[in-house]
């Protein structure tokens, strides 16, 4: 059984810091390629990516006087059917559109992140 720090640790080690969110918008900043942006994230946190650049959109666009919720972001994301079509999944459906195969299928799981990283990404350049 693990010391109770070492579990902490662990713990921490599966969210997104302050310093990885800050990171991120830094190299959203700096245009870097987003291959470094989640190169080192589990799938835990590659979800934790994209509900943060979700909040940071809807945050800069009520900046800018426009509302844009949740719901009309996701609504952009890649088709969860067709992704999941593509990936011949054997998980049911659902699984994947309510974001239950997280720990059943992790690699597959974080491909979807990445995916809907990458739109939220496009979308996140039109408010810096």
């Amino acid at each position: 059984m693990g010391s109770p720090i070492h579990s902490e640790m662990k713990n921490q080690a599966s969210h997104l810091s302050l310093i990885q969110r800050s990171r991120i918008l830094l190299q959203v900043l700096r245009k870097d390629d987003p291959e470094t942006l989640y190169a080192d994230l589990t799938s835990i946190q590659l979800k934790e990516m994209r509900n943060f650049l979700e909040q940071e959109i809807i945050f800069l666009s009520r900046a800018r006087g426009l509302t844009i919720s949740e719901d009309d972001l996701r609504r952009g994301y890649p088709s969860v059917q067709e992704y999941y079509r593509k990936q011949d999944c054997h998980e049911p459906l659902e699984s994947c559109i309510d974001e239950t195969c997280l720990l059943s299928n992790p690699v597959c799981f974080g491909m979807k992140m990445k995916n809907q990283i990458g739109t939220l990404l496009e979308k996140l350049v039109e408010y810096i």
